[in-house]
């Protein structure tokens, strides 16, 4: 009977063996065209922010990218109430051009407005100034995802500029 295990044992060592190099061997394969994709639905999700393309690479530095037109993008986090949101600020002149939530893990239906960059809700921030968000009423029923927001922009705004990224 011992002949048996040791014959079991090492099939299956075979197989994870065989699953580990398929694994190794996708992920070569694969992580570049990832990475592009990646990169690519970042600059169509700032294109969507700012109302265009970016005219030069992303160039963050401490999570600011100062676009040449005079808008700042700010890469944020914050936790909410089913966990952490992640988001890209726009800011122009202190207040607030556009807020693009970029992941989160809060509840749908109730909080379905943080990924609608349209929403009624959204839209009555923008332009505004941070201490202007203060006064913003929370969304009923989804209180604490909406003064999360709140605060993550109001985070944003107060972050410093960075010099442009103008040129090649």
């Amino acid at each position: 009977m011992p002949n048996a295990t040791a014959k079991g044992i090492g099939f299956l060592a075979l197989l994870a063996l065989a699953c580990g190099g398929l694994l190794s061997a996708t992920d070569r394969l694969t992580s570049e065209r990832i990475d592009r994709n990646k990169h690519s639905h970042e600059l169509r999700q700032i294109a969507d922010l700012v109302g265009s393309q970016p005219t030069s690479e992303p160039r963050w530095v401490e999570d600011v990218w100062q676009l040449c037109n005079g808008v700042a993008l700010i890469r944020a986090q914050t936790p909410g109430y089913g966990g952490p949101i992640a988001a890209l600020v726009a800011r122009r002149d202190g207040r607030l051009q556009g807020l693009r939530v970029t992941a989160h893990q809060e509840t749908p239906g109730i909080a379905d407005f943080v990924a609608r960059p349209n929403d009624p809700w959204r839209q009555a921030l923008r332009q505004r100034a941070p201490d202007q968000l203060g006064a913003v009423d929370a969304v009923a029923g989804a209180t604490i995802t909406s003064q999360a927001l709140l605060a993550l922009a109001v985070d944003a705004l107060s972050k410093p500029a960075a010099s442009p990224a103008c040129g090649p």
